[in-house]
């Protein structure tokens, strides 16, 4: 008899009927049980499991865990978890379909409808691993991260909680209202609010009229973006035919108050539907409506080629306005009629343009003109070689129609021969092979943009009661 009684105390059953509640636990368990409707006690395969049912709530240090179910297993400090579940901890509130926490570890596996809410900032995903004590979670499958003016997509991701920082793989977005980022790879520090992205990068910014990709950008709060690697600028301007074009190893883009700067750096180059350019860098005040060319620059328009090493281009409303060479510049202009190369130099350049072309070209010192005229019936008639201090050549349709000199004028008149054509000025520079073409490939997204609102799962009824409440 006795050992029947032993045997049926092996096996002994707690059952509380429901609307009732228990607290269950013992001193050397981690995991306690501060309420549940239904405990039943028993042994399974030689190991302790408490069966929970209804309104479960248990803790585990600063950490409460509520539930529609749970199994218990006090002598390892672990727990599987159903229905409902939310997570109240001191910085987070987490809710999932699904948990299996282990306290000696303190990880916590979840799946289904998964949500981590810190501060402003909410995490989805459909599974998730949580360590506490380093407050890291994993994001095996896709992710989007939400706070209030952005949302993020990734296909997985670890998020640093305790560092509010995250790493994030796979087809990243990146939108907010007014701008879209997209790559393969993120480094994402909150805090800083500092960002890397990695891969086949696309970028738009909209009230900038800004469209870019690259290999790698970096960038902060301020709006600042560092884009490495074939880096492209397309500033977009009325139809996509008119936009205009920045290339360069790296491109710096960021606002400046209420407009826009642009700095490429390394092999740049610059295409516009009216002109090109290329220099070591190129750097764009849009207040100014100015772009500065340094270093082994140079600027083609039409049948022009103008080199120097400090170049500056004016804008009017996108279109060519003026252009200033300020160190060692040279023009080279092909004659449309017989092809010759009209040469130009001086200490200064300046040229005037209208909606026709090359309206005026004043130089105003130390001038130096090499001169291909027409005869009467537009045939080549030899050279005219001039020294002059202060120059001026008028345009009319891209064609030379007067040309004036003054202060202390000399030169020399070259008769017609075989030879003509190929006279050059001291300094000759003539490339027009470097000259920038218009991309094959502008810079377009390979995903869709979303929408800030868009939802990765289907919410979790638990944390749809907490948003109400917190409204209230």
């Amino acid at each position: 008899m006795w050992k029947y009684i032993s045997i049926y105390f092996c096996f002994v059953v707690i059952l509380l009927e429901p609307g009732n509640s228990v607290v269950y636990a013992q001193s050397k368990d981690r995991i306690t049980i501060e309420r549940t409707d239904s405990l039943q006690g028993l042994v399974i395969d030689g190991q302790r499991v408490n069966r929970l049912f209804g309104n479960v709530r248990l803790r585990d240090r600063d950490r409460v865990f509520e539930s529609d179910s749970a199994y218990l297993y006090p002598d390892v400090d672990r727990f599987q978890a159903w229905g409902n579940l939310q997570i109240t901890g001191s910085k987070d509130i987490i809710w999932a379909n699904e948990l299996v926490y282990t306290a000696q570890d303190d990880i916590a596996e979840l799946l289904g409808q998964v949500i981590i809410s810190q501060d402003s900032l909410i995490l989805q995903s459909s599974y998730a691993k949580y360590f506490f004590n380093t407050e890291i979670a994993e994001f095996p499958d896709k992710i989007q991260l939400n706070d209030a003016r952005s949302i993020l997509i990734a296909d997985s991701g670890i998020f640093y909680s305790s560092k509010d920082s995250a790493v994030f793989i796979g087809n990243i977005q990146l939108a907010d209202s007014s701008s879209y980022l997209e790559g393969d790879t993120l480094r994402y520090n909150r805090i800083s609010q500092e960002f890397w992205i990695h891969g086949s990068i696309f970028g738009i910014n909209e009230p900038d009229s800004i469209r870019f990709s690259g290999s790698m950008i970096y960038g902060d709060s301020t709006g600042y973006k560092q884009i490495i690697g074939d880096a492209i600028i397309e500033k977009v301007s009325g139809t996509e035919p008119d936009s205009s074009y920045y290339f360069a190893h790296m491109i710096e883009y960021y606002r400046d108050g209420d407009s826009y700067r642009v700095r490429a750096m390394g092999n740049a180059s610059l295409w516009s539907i009216e002109y090109a350019a290329s220099a070591d860098s190129v750097w764009f005040e849009e207040e100014q409506n100015k772009a500065e060319l340094l270093g082994l620059a140079k600027i083609w328009k039409d049948r022009l080629e103008l080199s120097g090493s400090r170049l500056e281009i004016y804008l009017s409303n996108s279109t060519l306005d003026s252009i200033k060479a300020i160190r060692n510049p040279f023009i080279v202009m092909q004659d449309s009629v017989h092809g010759r190369l009209h040469q130009l130099r001086g200490e200064m350049i300046e040229m005037y343009f209208d909606s026709t072309g090359i309206r005026t070209i004043t130089i105003p010192r130390k001038t130096q003109l090499l001169y291909f005229p027409l005869s009467d019936n537009d045939q080549a008639d030899g050279a005219i070689r001039v020294q002059v201090q202060t120059l001026s050549i008028q345009f009319e349709n891209n064609e030379i129609i007067e040309i004036n000199g003054y202060e202390a004028p000399d030169g020399e008149f070259f008769e017609e021969s075989d030879q003509v054509a190929n006279l050059r000025l001291e300094g000759f520079i003539y490339t027009p092979e470097l000259r920038p073409n218009r991309p094959t490939i502008r810079p377009e997204p390979r995903l869709k943009r979303p929408e800030l609102d868009q939802k990765l799962i289907v919410l979790p009824r638990m944390y749809l009661v907490y948003l109400e409440r917190i409204k209230q």
